[in-house]
């Protein structure tokens, strides 16, 4: 249904999507990483060859098998944190440009 309703695959996945949050930060960052696991599994389905995807992510543990994950779909990838992100805050953004 989705792919008829774009007319055919997507030029761009973005996910802005969080847990709703425990105050424990491995419960946290473990929810987050679901999300854009999530996120990057919209992505083999929907998102056309050369796309783009960009998805907020909790630092933690997880961190560098996501940043994998990401790597492996994408021939350029970057980790962005926006100056308007609170000091205290463990989000981050990971940017996948032009997929395989």
């Amino acid at each position: 249904i989705l792919k008829k309703a774009i007319g055919g695959k997507a030029d761009v996945v973005l996910s802005d999507m969080a847990p709703n949050t425990t105050g424990i930060a491995c419960v946290d960052v473990d929810r987050s990483t679901d999300l854009v696991m999530m996120a990057l599994n919209t992505c083999d389905q929907f998102l056309k060859k050369g796309g783009n995807f960009v998805a907020k992510l909790f630092m933690g543990e997880t961190f560098k098998s996501v940043q994998n994950e990401i790597q492996n779909r994408f021939n350029i990838t970057r980790v962005i944190r926006p100056d308007s992100t609170r000091k205290q805050s463990r989000e981050i953004f990971f940017v996948g440009k032009n997929k395989k």
